[in-house]
């Protein structure tokens, strides 16, 4: 224990040299601290991607029609009832099968939940109509056959019916939460929101909540937790103006395809477009390779990070072995006293290394307090228990690789040479 006191009262007697130990330390356990999350959400992220394309093949529709000509296209008098046939080609074959999907946001005039990961936008938008403040949270429309063919599972309540699809009630629809909005809502709550479209607030009535870790990859957003997201049914319409249309060429390029002879169905949607005079180039676009794609950017940052890592690493190591000897030095006429007082060279060097576990600590805390703060604007999710799971003995290692020199420099000077020196 008088070890330990004495520690603290050599580091407190020299507070400049204790804080520049402190900065070195603090910056390099924020970084490594941060680059470990980087690192854990890379290999999250890789293994989430293989879940979701484990077992089959997912495709969207790639259009690659020149784009003066499709601007003609849609200039056609009956290109609405033409997309309308299209997009029920789509949907109603027996061949393949067309997975309704649209990822985008959800207008609230008052902000239902406090945390950002549920925000489409940080910040709010103003509407075009009132110039009113709009708050917008993730949101996806999906069709029937997502929840039938994709790996997502209902926590709580129920999945979307076919009642839901079909709902003709303007101002109510089902909607299922991520698994996070649990601490903000229940089953059965009613949710208003704004439909700017409409320029009117409806609302929407939650009928379930996803198993948490409900990972999709979306062609447009890649790799999203649908955690903090809400999900809507689409409904059965016709697209009867403009603004219908734009939105349909999106649930289209974004949808997926699930099929036993890809070519085959190709061939088939390409004819169908062909022959109603749309699309003129329409081809497969594999969500298997763009996951890959996902992945291998993902590892690269991850490569570029271990050198930068290694490098600040060893720089404050040696930095901190440098301070802790001009700490010794500068100290060496006190602990000549303790040892004339009786004290042993096992009793100083148990101090070095109470100096040192003092300095990393407080270092480590603060970082890690740091860190905390800043995370949720860097990556999706953070893995705190697991980085402080490879953190801690990191840290404990690194408090006796850097003592070891002080201390066995400490230990080979004799006790007459240290009694003699000056400070």
């Amino acid at each position: 224990m008088k070890n330990i006191i004495y520690a603290f009262d050599m580091l407190l007697r020299r507070p400049f040299l204790l804080l520049i130990i402190i900065i070195q330390f603090t910056v390099t356990f924020l970084f490594l601290n941060l680059s470990l999350t980087g690192v854990l959400t890379a290999r999250e992220t890789t293994k989430r991607i293989n879940n979701i394309f484990e077992d089959r093949n997912y495709y969207a529709i790639q259009d690659r029609t020149n784009e003066e000509l499709l601007e003609k296209i849609f200039m056609q008098p009956d290109v609405l009832d033409k997309m309308n046939q299209f997009y029920g080609f789509l949907k109603d074959n027996h061949e393949f099968d067309f997975i309704e999907y649209y990822d985008g946001h959800i207008a609230f005039k008052a902000a239902p939940v406090d945390d950002q990961r549920f925000y489409y936008y940080s910040e709010p938008i103003f509407s075009n109509a009132e110039q009113e403040r709009l708050f917008l949270l993730n949101q996806v429309t999906v069709g029937p056959k997502f929840f039938q063919l994709l790996p997502f599972e209902i926590a709580k309540g129920n999945l979307f019916g076919h009642a839901d699809f079909n709902n003709n009630d303007a101002t109510v629809a089902s909607v299922i939460l991520g698994h996070a909005y649990q601490d903000y809502y229940d089953l059965g709550d009613k949710i208003e929101f704004y439909d700017y479209d409409a320029q009117t607030v409806k609302r929407l009535q939650v009928k379930g909540f996803l198993k948490k870790d409900a990972y999709f990859i979306s062609r447009g957003a890649g790799l999203i937790n649908l955690d903090y997201y809400m999900v809507l049914p689409f409904k059965t319409v016709d697209i009867t103006d403009e603004y219908a249309l734009a939105n349909l060429g999106q649930i289209i390029s974004q949808s997926l395809i699930i099929s036993g002879n890809v070519k085959e169905t190709f061939i088939s949607i390409s004819a169908e477009s062909n022959r109603l005079k749309l699309y003129t180039s329409l081809n497969p676009y594999d969500l298997n390779q763009h996951s890959l794609i996902i992945s291998d950017a993902i590892n690269a940052g991850l490569r570029s990070l271990l050198p930068i890592g290694i490098a600040v690493l060893l720089f404050a190591s040696i930095s901190m072995v440098v301070s802790l000897l001009s700490f010794l030095r500068k100290n060496t006429k006190e602990i000549g006293v303790h040892l004339l007082a009786g004290a042993t060279m096992k009793n100083i060097a148990l101090r070095i290394l109470w100096i040192s576990m003092i300095c990393l600590s407080f270092s480590f805390v603060l970082a890690t307090l740091i860190s905390n703060q800043v995370k949720n604007n860097i990556f999706p999710d953070f893995y705190q228990g697991q980085v402080l799971y490879y953190t801690v003995p990191l840290m404990l290692l690194i408090v006796v690789l850097i003592s070891v020199w002080p201390v066995v420099k400490f230990l080979r000077t004799e006790i007459s040479e240290i009694i003699r020196r000056k400070e």
